[in-house]
């Protein structure tokens, strides 16, 4: 065999070995793991050994290229939640900014994959896949990344009659001028325009029957009155236990754009 042939075969059989190695450090840690392999992800996860009650959870991601097997990395994470001992109670007397965001934001991602098949995490990463320039790709795994994102913006708000926010990521407080506290303090309906609304009572019957559905080129407004457009906003309610205990919003702040009167 030629030196030429023995690279070749070296460098074929390189990502398989990588996938092996991978999957022995994997099996010997206590990992709920996200893979990417050729756009496809696979979720699935695994229970800290001996019964150990753990605050946090290691992930392993694999993420390859489809048309090049040299694009491989491996990110090896240990991810502490201080805040996981805390309980939200989702009930409409209760008002204020949840206090377990890791726990708030699974519920969001669990509530909208039920009903539509494809969680936040799933939604964000397939869009940052397809982005070009978004390479290498940098995958959005863990809450705290979704908590901090800038691009992807994500608000919840409760049961009240007159739904308060609960929750916004950076890429939310960003785009409506709000901190967190003074949020959790607003009703919903302030971000609305109401006389630059259409009636989407029915549209909004159909996402609760549904369990989510999209509100196309939405006027809302900032805390300091700036009107702007969000293209597409996905909607759904959102559930803990079969009980609702709210809904959610996601869009994608390069989507928006200012509203010229």
């Amino acid at each position: 065999m030629s030196s030429n042939s023995g690279a070749y075969y070296c460098a074929f059989l390189r990502p398989f070995f990588l996938l092996i190695l991978f999957e022995h450090v994997a099996n010997a840690l206590p990992v709920k793991r996200h893979i990417v392999f050729n756009d496809t992800w696979l979720n699935y996860k695994q229970q800290c050994p001996g019964g150990k009650s753990h605050n946090y959870c290691n992930k392993i991601q694999l993420f390859v290229k489809p048309s090049s097997v040299h694009h491989v990395a491996l990110s090896l994470q240990s991810e502490l939640h201080a805040e996981e001992d805390a309980i939200d109670l989702y009930t409409p007397d209760i008002t204020g900014c949840v206090k377990n965001v890791v726990n708030h934001l699974r519920l969001l991602d669990q509530s909208l994959e039920r009903s539509s098949g494809k969680g936040i995490f799933r939604r964000i990463n397939d869009i940052l896949w397809e982005d070009a320039t978004n390479f290498p790709v940098r995958n959005i795994t863990t809450a705290q990344q979704l908590d901090a994102n800038t691009r992807f913006g994500i608000l919840s708000h409760g049961t009240q009659p007159d739904p308060i926010y609960n929750y916004g990521n950076t890429a939310a407080l960003n785009l409506f001028e709000q901190t967190i506290d003074r949020l959790c303090e607003t009703p919903s309906r302030y971000s609305t325009v109401p006389e630059l609304m259409e009636d989407r009572s029915q549209l909004l019957e159909k996402i609760e029957s549904v369990g989510y559905g999209y509100i196309n080129d939405a006027v809302r407004t900032t805390v300091n009155g700036k009107l702007f457009i969000i293209k597409e906003i996905l909607f759904w309610p959102v559930y803990k236990d079969g009980i609702k205990i709210g809904a959610a919003a996601l869009y994608d702040c390069d989507r928006c754009i200012p509203y010229n009167k």
